[in-house]
């Protein structure tokens, strides 16, 4: 996608031309991966990791709270 940008812009010389579409075909030839410091890669995967362990302690804290609360509701039930 971006190659077909790039090489749809018009530039001023030949050789402008020339290192687009090198730099063009080298963004096609090459696998970019992002990293964190060369502890784990930055992609998708991490993404749906990180999405899913918020959702599951999401659903935990959600549970916890209700129990707590059933829990206060039967105390002050049994005080009356």
């Amino acid at each position: 996608m971006a190659s077909l940008i790039l090489c749809g812009i018009s530039l001023p010389s030949k050789a402008m031309q020339d290192e687009v579409l090198l730099f063009s075909l080298q963004l096609m030839q090459e696998n970019l991966i992002f990293t964190a410091c060369d502890f784990f890669n930055i992609d998708l995967t991490m993404l749906s990791s990180v999405v899913s362990t918020i959702t599951t302690y999401l659903v935990i804290l959600i549970q916890l709270d209700r129990t707590k609360e059933s829990s206060e509701d039967t105390n002050t039930q049994k005080h009356f």
